[in-house]
């Protein structure tokens, strides 16, 4: 009884602590614009699929050339490593984003600068396009895992993270093709000044990032389910820490006693949420 009294308590404490959007709306703006810049190269790869088509291009170069996508369904394997190796001193996703943006940023102005000759018509040359966008979907799918590690600890209300990626990805595709294909068609922009406005937007709020953001511990509600804290609390010691504890984490911490107590292997990489007890929940089923 005095479990499920703990558990209540910290279901309804986790909810009171969520319900305030106001709190996280800063958060969510930066999170939202920053899944914006992701969707930028996904959709500059939407709309060279459709110029290789108007270019006269087979279906077997175009299915070459999407093979550049693959790194996102393939981000799972370097996961981890974005997740647990960090410089402390310069911010544990920063020190991510600042190198990656900014390779995004060079990889989409190199990219600008040869566009024209490896889509001239009659003379594609698929390979050097398909590396290149390998590379940049790489990067954002590198991106991508800093970003969804960093709204966890972030957010008071992690909810809002899976709203933040489909909304700001979203926007990203959406201005990368549509909008570009609006402006192109009334000639108001040509492919390779589109990128290098794609380049700039990287650069510039990167070095605002880098400068302007700092980065914050995990809210009061949430605690590594490898931390001492939470071992001790479910083991009859301290009840202060599992009442911060969400629910999440709770599951995850069960399930890997039911498998040998693997909950500590996470201990190294520090005592704030992050992805990797998402990855460990995943890989534990």
């Amino acid at each position: 009884k005095e479990s499920l009294t703990t558990s209540r308590r910290i279901n309804l404490q986790s909810t009171q602590k969520k319900t305030n959007i106001r709190d996280d709306l800063p958060s969510i703006f930066l999170l939202t614009g920053l899944y914006i810049l992701q969707g930028l190269p996904i959709g500059i790869a939407v709309s060279l699929v459709v110029i290789l088509k108007e270019k006269q291009a087979s279906f077997s170069q175009i299915s070459t050339f999407m093979l550049c996508s693959w790194p996102f369904s393939l981000k799972i394997l370097w996961a981890p490593i974005v997740d647990s190796v960090y410089d402390r001193r310069f911010g544990r996703r920063k020190t991510w984003l600042v190198p990656v943006q900014l390779s995004l940023g060079m990889g989409l102005y190199t990219c600008a600068t040869h566009i024209e000759e490896w889509l001239k018509e009659g003379d594609l040359q698929i390979g050097p396009l398909t590396a290149l966008m390998f590379v940049n979907y790489f990067l954002a799918a590198t991106q991508d895992i800093a970003v969804d590690g960093w709204a966890l600890t972030m957010l008071k209300n992690t909810g809002w993270a899976s709203t933040c990626n489909s909304v700001g990805q979203s926007i990203g595709v959406l201005v990368a093709s549509t909008l570009y294909f609006f402006m192109a068609s009334n000639q108001l922009i040509t492919l390779p000044a589109f990128l290098q406005c794609c380049a700039a937007i990287f650069v510039v709020v990167t070095l605002v990032l880098a400068v302007s953001v700092r980065e914050t511990g995990p809210p009061p509600c949430v605690i590594s389910v490898a931390s001492p804290e939470f071992e001790s609390a479910e083991s009859g010691g301290s009840k202060k820490s599992p009442i911060n504890a969400t629910v999440t984490e709770r599951k995850v911490a069960n399930a890997h006693r039911a498998n040998g107590g693997a909950a500590k292997a996470a201990a190294p990489y520090g005592d704030d949420a992050s992805a990797w007890s998402v990855y460990q929940q995943m890989l534990l089923g």
